[in-house]
């Protein structure tokens, strides 16, 4: 196809295109802050945005994504979201889409192009409809990702500003079937259980210098071994000075590049059987003779054979002819009586002799051929090189690249083959993989120098990958694929023979980690920083972590055994385990993570590679019965109360607001080399879902009549291959369907909130390059499903750059990649995976443990609380809960007991209902009540503590007013009556007549007789 030129607007067309655009643009608000992580929008509340504007976008939005189901639902919302003229969180998401969709993000001002661009596409899709529903596709996204350059076009570039006949030449593209890529078969990977792949020290300084090796491999060269058994004998004999791990990988390393080859020996048992045949003495002797029997090809041996049948008809003539000449001179005496019978032996002798014997060349050759052939392997010295990597050691500049990977552990060694090509990429700048203004700071990209130095020495390397290396062109996947294929040819070998190394034993060992100093998880985070703590890391010193960092840390040591029981990795005996020992000081890891509010996940890993499809649907009641072993075992585990005394009162001391902790936060299943058919998948799906299902029915009876609520997550960790498929339990679109993601489309729901409701996380394992893994995961999902994504990375986060002080020559605004990966995450994903989680007390992860709690919490400020008092919040409720109990007493007691009695207090306790005293026991409980209730998020209204510290108000105020009141009255006073008794009896009044003869009747009473 002829490649279709790039656009170029004449001047005026352009003019006009920028006055159409003026009218719109004006009314952007002016301090409107462009995010680029985000890709577009401006860092304004929504209101601000002017109608007029908003509705040509809705018009715009709905010409091109009208046909979409999710549009279609976002469209029927109430109050019609998408055409009510306002800029709100649906629109904007369509908009996000869009700019993704037609790769605006590469714009330099995104704000500026995008009002113009959506009018293009509007338009381009109302004429071509079909080559919009390509363009908007999950499909066509992902292939975008993987073909920046295609077909001699721009993808980006095409779909940001090309015309309609460049976008239709896109599609013509994108539409052409790729040409299968001519490369070796990648080398089957051996698959040990309980196995991590890193690279140490003394991996490197094998990568140097192998010459042991190769002395030792150089004699096996060109040998020819008859079976794949004889040779592995001989294989093993040779290399036994070895040490045993490293001769046998070298072994199979071997066995793997020996050629089978069809060649011509002629060996005493041939030669024997071709003498029975009758080839002759003399043929015999000169194949009997031939110093080297062994030959590569039928021109040699046809070659060796005519030689030797010469000789063989040279000496059978040589044979007969002396013979004749003897026969000739012959003159045998005779006696008289035997004249007759001589003369007639003398007629006889003077007759002719035959001619010798004459060899049939043609035919021996051919029944040579056929005797001496057979299949043997061969190992050459092109293949024995590859196998150790030869014909010499890696050069010391390509070393120093890998370097920056050493001690980086991964679970999946295709993620270090992926990790070690990326450096390879970048530091002989083969293309461009990240953004243009990142700088991956751990390595030195080689000089142009150094690179023509190194020139032969690269081309036996990656001969494939020279041919289209252009350090300004944007890496696609023809180049991954030529990549791939180099390195699988040369250094693949080498890293398998070094990179695996088993678990570590497992140690009894209690975890032995805190918090202290770092604070809490704040209630501002809107991202999850999901840690991980391999067994191996644990040790008998303190180890500190950031808890306020990290809300979720995961334990990766336990696995599932095919009886489906649970089992410690690596653990001759499970009695002293983390699965069998539930005592207090094995399990109070758990409430140290949780004090700071962070929550503890277990990773269940296992590996199914000893289990094929066929398997799955020969056996499916072993499997049924694994899983429903499983299932029981996680239940039990999960459920089991976390033993002492503060676990155990936490219930009566909190007044009932929280229950008893159990055994762990969540699930995080981690199934390696999992079939993909169809029963495998339905056998996961049910054990899932019944799962799931049985953990939310578990939680709600214990969250019942709780204020303080223990959702348990149940988790799935997968790698980015298996997420990526269109099939399998572990394709994306079977998790959104596990996970019930569209029910939360109507939601409105915030990322920690969706998480909080479904219960799940997807952790997903980044291959590198991260950027490109990146966008290709954002391709195929949505902005929903990517609330629950928490991308696992690998990256050595030590000594990370700050932006503000990483620059370099030729890009001053270049910043730590790492950095722009961070951000990349925290703004599109539900959250970011760090193995192993970070010290918090190593000086070099001080600028990366800063940006995950400044970035995954924004708007998170210091505070007394936020960095102390938080961790000690079950002990500040306890006190709080118990000193209003005592207030209670207390005021009932003094103000309502005694009172109701008549009686008074005890002399000792008479200044108990005093005002001051009153505050004194009052004031402290009531304000850590109030307290809590503004600052800890845990801390609710609706609590028997509030009901409480109510009634304990109510009380009180009800004691002061009745105080009041009596104060107001006056008191009784006996002498005071007395007094004022006699002054009424001096004081004249009408009645003083009567009065005094009523006294004098009283005085002189009549004598009872008269």
């Amino acid at each position: 196809m002829k490649p279709i030129p790039r656009l170029s607007l004449h001047p005026w067309l352009a003019l006009m295109l920028l006055l159409c655009s003026l009218p719109a643009l004006a009314q952007i608000p002016a301090g409107a802050k462009l995010n680029k992580d985000k890709c577009l929008g401006y860092e304004l509340e929504y209101k601000h945005y002017p109608r007029s504007l908003v509705m040509q976008v809705q018009g715009d939005l709905h010409q091109i994504y009208q046909q979409e189901a999710d549009y279609q639902a976002d469209a029927q919302r109430q109050g019609q979201p998408l055409n009510d003229g306002y800029l709100g969180p649906i629109t904007w998401a369509w908009m996000q889409r869009f700019c993704k969709n037609f790769a605006l993000a590469d714009a330099d001002q995104v704000a500026d192009e995008l009002p113009t661009r959506l009018q293009q596409i509007a338009a381009f899709a109302q004429a071509h409809a079909d080559t919009n529903q390509r363009f908007i596709s999950s499909d066509f996204a992902l292939w975008v990702v993987a073909n920046p350059s295609a077909c001699e076009l721009d993808t980006h570039l095409v779909l940001r500003t090309g015309s309609d006949a460049q976008l239709l030449a896109l599609e013509t593209c994108y539409r052409k079937p790729a040409a299968e890529p001519d490369i070796p078969a990648e080398p089957g990977a051996i698959h040990h259980a309980h196995t991590r792949y890193v690279l140490r020290e003394d991996d490197y300084a094998v990568m140097a210098d192998s010459s042991l090796q190769v002395a030792l491999v150089k004699p096996l060269i060109g040998q020819s071994y008859p079976d794949r058994t004889s040779a592995s004998a001989a294989l093993a004999d040779a290399l036994k000075t070895l040490p045993p791990e490293q001769a046998q990988a070298l072994s199979q390393n071997l066995l793997r590049h020996l050629e089978s080859r069809l060649q011509y020996v002629l060996s005493d048992e041939v030669l024997n059987s071709l003498y029975q045949s009758g080839i002759g003495d003399e043929l015999f002797a000169e194949l009997q003779a031939l110093p080297d029997k062994t030959f590569d090809d039928k021109a040699t041996l046809d070659k060796a054979v005519n030689a030797a049948l010469e000789k063989a008809q040279q000496a059978i003539n040589s044979a007969a002819a002396p013979t004749a000449d003897a026969n000739a001179g012959q003159a045998p005496a005779t006696t008289p009586t035997q004249d007759a019978a001589s003369s007639a032996a003398a007629s006889t002798a003077a007759a002719p002799l035959p001619a010798p014997r004459r060899l049939n060349g043609a035919a021996l050759l051919l029944q040579i051929q056929l005797a001496s052939q057979r299949q043997s392997l061969v190992l050459t010295g092109q293949a024995a090189a590859m196998a150790t990597n030869q014909p010499d050691a890696l050069p010391p500049e390509i070393i120093l690249l890998l370097q920056s990977l050493q001690d980086i552990e991964y679970p999946q060694g295709e993620l270090l083959h992926l990790a070690i090509q990326n450096k390879l990429i970048k530091g002989l700048q083969l293309c461009r993989t990240d953004k243009s203004n990142t700088l991956d700071t751990r390595i030195t990209p080689l000089t142009a120098d150094i690179m023509q130095a190194l020139d032969e020495r690269l081309k036996l390397l990656l001969p494939s990958t020279l041919g289209i290396a252009n350090s300004n062109k944007i890496c696609n996947e023809d180049f991954y694929t030529l990549l791939k294929g180099d390195y699988n040819r040369t250094l693949r070998p080498l890293i398998e023979r070094l990179y695996s190394e088993p678990m570590p034993e497992y140690k009894d060992t209690l975890i032995n980690w805190t918090g202290e100093g770092c604070g809490c998880v704040p209630k501002e985070i809107v991202t999850t920083a999901y840690g991980l703590y391999p067994y191996w890391n644990t040790t008998e010193d303190l180890q500190t972590f950031d808890f306020s960092t990290f809300s979720r840390v995961a334990y990766y040591g336990l696995s599932a055994n095919d009886a489906g029981q649970l089992v410690q990795i690596k653990s001759n005996s499970q009695a002293n385990t983390l699965v069998r020992d539930n005592s207090h000081g094995r399990k109070e890891f758990i409430e140290k993570a949780r004090r700071y509010g962070s929550h503890v996940d277990w990773v269940i890993e296992k590996d199914w590679s000893h289990l094929t499809e066929q398997d799955f649907e020969r056996d499916t009641e072993h499997i049924q019965h694994l899983f429903g072993n499983l299932h029981k075992e996680l239940l039990v585990f999960i459920s089991q109360e976390i033993m002492g005394p503060a676990t155990r009162l936490r219930p009566l001391y909190t007044l009932g607001a929280a229950n008893r902790p159990i055994n762990g936060d969540g699930i995080t299943l981690y199934f390696t080399h999992y079939p993909r058919s169809i029963v495998a998948k339905k056998l996961f799906d049910d054990f899932f879902s019944k799962l799931k299902k049985d953990l939310k029915k578990f939680d709600d009876e214990r969250n019942r009549w709780r204020s303080i609520k223990q959702n348990t997550f149940l988790n799935l960790m997968t790698s980015q291959a298996e997420f990526t498929r269109r099939d399998g339990a572990f394709s994306h679109a079977n998790i959104n369907q596990l996970y019930e993601v569209s029910h939360y489309d109507r939601a409105n729901l915030s990322v920690l909130e969706m998480q909080e409701a479904a219960g799940s996380l997807v952790i997903l394992l980044l291959e590198d390059p991260y950027y490109t893994s990146l966008d290709e995961i954002y391709a195929i999902t949505t902005s929903l499903s990517r609330n629950l994504i928490v991308p696992l990375m690998f990256n050595n986060y030590k000594n990370v750059s700050p932006i503000s002080k990483t620059s370099t020559t030729n890009n001053p605004f270049a910043v730590d990649e790492r950095v722009k990966k961070l951000a990349y995450v925290h703004e599109s994903f539900g959250g970011g995976g760090f193995w192993p989680i970070t010290s918090a007390t190593d000086p070099a992860y001080k600028v990366f443990n800063e940006y995950i709690s400044l970035n995954f919490a924004p708007g998170y400020t210091t505070s007394i609380w936020n960095d102390w008092l938080c961790a000690y919040r079950w002990l500040l409720t306890g006190i709080t809960n118990l000193w209003l109990v005592l207030s209670f007493v207390y005021l009932l007691i003094t103000f309502y007991l005694y009172p109701q009695q008549c009686r008074e207090l005890p002399l000792l306790m008479r200044w108990l209902p005093h005002p001051a005293t009153v505050l004194l026991i009052l004031l402290p409980p009531l304000s850590l009540w109030i307290y809590l209730l503004l600052i800890d998020p845990y801390f609710k209204f609706l609590t028997l503590t509030s009901l409480l510290s109510l009634v304990v108000i109510g009380m009180a105020i009800w004691a002061g007013l009745k105080a009041v009141k009596a104060l107001r009255q006056p008191i009784p006073n006996r002498n005071l009556l007395y007094y004022q008794k006699n002054a009424n009896a001096l004081v004249p009044t009408r009645n003083d007549a009567s009065n005094d003869e009523d006294d004098d009747n009283d005085a002189n009473p009549p004598h009872p007789t008269s």
